[in-house]
């Protein structure tokens, strides 16, 4: 019987969309934009549009500062405020809680494994108020390995003392998520799309549909 479920964070758990629309919306007042960019709007769109290109964050300031005319100081203050303060902008996709909510009530033990900086995972996940429900956080940050390696996956359920076939992988990503989970020998879902592969044992569009998914594949 499956007794573990281990997420991803990113697209998963936490919707970086309307994250970065948020934060975009933020720094366009925080730093007085409109003085450069009059259309709100448009500036919203592409910092959002250049941020979920996997790029070097410095990068994507370099573009928006060539594309709106931006000062190269003030990029560099852009950059800052993005390292300290994004994290704090997080927002979950609906249901989050409650999901969590409901698995620790059928007494599963809960982790997530997520690529991306020490601190900065572990600030979004705060962010998202939970961090009470974690039995482990691992991040590639942190080890050193980054999802597909399944040296981090193994960490994480080292840490939980089970074993691949006690645990369900949730995340959005097939190749970093889903297959490694699956070549472990965990059962898997797939968020966010209804995609056909070998390695998915079962697709959810939305939060509200994982506990019912986690229980036909539990056993």
């Amino acid at each position: 019987m499956r007794n573990t479920i281990l997420f991803d964070l990113d697209q998963t758990l936490l919707d970086k969309h309307q994250t970065l629309l948020h934060f975009a919306a933020r720094q366009y007042k925080l730093f007085k934009l409109s003085t450069y960019v009059e259309d709100r709007e448009l500036f919203i769109t592409e910092f959002t549009r250049l941020h979920e290109i996997v790029m070097p964050k410095k990068e994507v300031y370099q573009k928006l500062r060539l594309q709106f005319s931006l000062q190269h100081s003030l990029m560099e203050d852009m950059l800052e405020n993005l390292n300290h303060q994004f994290p704090k902008e997080s927002v979950a996709f609906p249901g989050l809680t409650r999901m969590l909510n409901e698995l620790k009530q059928k007494h599963f033990k809960i982790g997530i494994i997520t690529n991306g900086r020490d601190f900065y995972q572990r600030s979004k996940i705060d962010s998202l108020g939970i961090t009470s429900y974690m039995d482990i956080i691992v991040t590639s940050g942190e080890l050193g390995i980054k999802k597909p390696d399944p040296a981090i996956f193994l960490h994480g359920l080292g840490k939980l003392e089970v074993q691949p076939e006690q645990a369900i992988f949730v995340g959005d990503d097939l190749t970093k998520d889903i297959v490694p989970a699956k070549s472990l020998g965990m059962r898997t879902i797939l968020m966010g799309s209804h995609q056909v592969n070998p390695d998915i044992d079962t697709n959810c569009v939305h939060l509200d549909e994982v506990v019912k998914a986690v229980e036909k594949l539990r056993y």
